[in-house]
């Protein structure tokens, strides 16, 4: 993972109620897992909390129940959340709008800006942050072995062997994953989510990268990752195997 660039949800920490949520959250988390290094509360922690506040303001003291409740929980719209703004569209929580730019270094990450849908990639946020549609201004990206340019890529793919994708062709959820075979023409489709943004991703690149999908049968996702070792020692010939997993 060393040098990889991601994003992640945006909190702002610098508000009161988030500290005072941070410090709750850090003590008791310290109390009940003291193996732990890391006890800050995360996205998932910020929002499980905004749910729970988003119920007990659907309430408002009255007693309201089932259906009614639930349109009451729907119209939810308030900006104090501590995720952010906390609100609803078509019975979905709303999307995040800013996420952070983040670069993978060691055992952590370093923040290298923010970027939304409406304003693009900035270094800082707030009224005088300055917008592009490029990373350009952003922190400068830590690759693997310290260069400051970007990577290339395989600029010879072309000799190589297509990268093996381990697919399960048993996923619970085939919106995410679709494996089909068709025995009259003896051939295998694949078809999903991460199927699709894994071919666009690949599309993306800036040079060829061949790849080839490879079905796997009443396998766990553990046991699909575990492949990539055996199919390396079992077989010498194969050293391009990765899996994808929904």
């Amino acid at each position: 993972m060393q040098g990889v660039v991601g994003v992640k949800s945006y909190l702002s920490e610098t508000g009161q109620r988030f500290q005072d949520f941070s410090s709750r959250f850090r003590k008791r988390f310290r109390r009940e897992n003291s193996e732990e290094e890391n006890n800050e509360p995360g996205i998932y922690a910020v929002q499980a909390y905004d749910a729970i506040w988003t119920i007990a303001r659907s309430f408002k003291g009255s007693k309201r129940r089932n259906q009614e409740l639930l349109e009451s929980i729907l119209q939810t719209d308030f900006d104090q959340g501590l995720s952010g703004k906390v609100q609803f569209n078509n019975h979905k929580v709303a999307p995040t709008q800013i996420f952070q730019i983040i670069n993978v270094v060691g055992k952590s990450y370093r923040e290298l800006g923010f970027w939304s849908s409406e304003l693009g990639f900035s270094e800082t946020i707030g009224k005088n942050a300055t917008h592009s549609s490029l990373m350009n201004d952003l922190e400068q990206v830590l690759w693997p072995g310290g260069p400051k340019y970007t990577p290339r890529g395989w600029t010879e793919a072309k000799r190589l062997k297509p990268l093996l994708v381990g697919v399960p062709a048993k996923s619970g959820y085939r919106e995410f994953v679709k494996v089909e075979y068709n025995q009259s023409r003896n051939s295998t489709s694949f078809d999903g989510l991460a199927i699709q943004l894994f071919k666009d991703t690949v599309r993306s690149l800036p040079f060829y990268l061949p790849y080839e999908f490879v079905p796997f049968n009443d396998i766990s996702y553990d046991n699909l990752v575990d492949q990539i070792g055996k199919v390396r020692s079992t077989c010498p010939f194969i050293k391009n195997f990765a899996p994808l997993t929904s």
